[in-house]
């Protein structure tokens, strides 16, 4: 069986940037945030995908 879980934190990827080192309005930064947003929905909302027959969660990419 498959689960699929969404979170929801609009400051996830902000945070865990800064928790890195990398300021978030950086050049760097912002490239990092674009490549992250293909998981991401308005940048807050991630959903994970669940095998309980694997016991493995893989990210699912949001819906275009």
């Amino acid at each position: 069986m498959k689960i699929d879980i969404t979170f929801k934190d609009p400051d996830a990827v902000w945070e865990a940037l800064l928790e890195n080192d990398i300021d978030p309005n950086s050049e760097y930064g912002e490239k990092i945030q674009k490549r992250l947003a293909k998981w991401f929905t308005y940048g807050e909302y991630v959903t994970l995908d669940y095998d309980t027959e694997t016991d493995s969660m893989k990210i699912l990419e949001k819906s275009p």
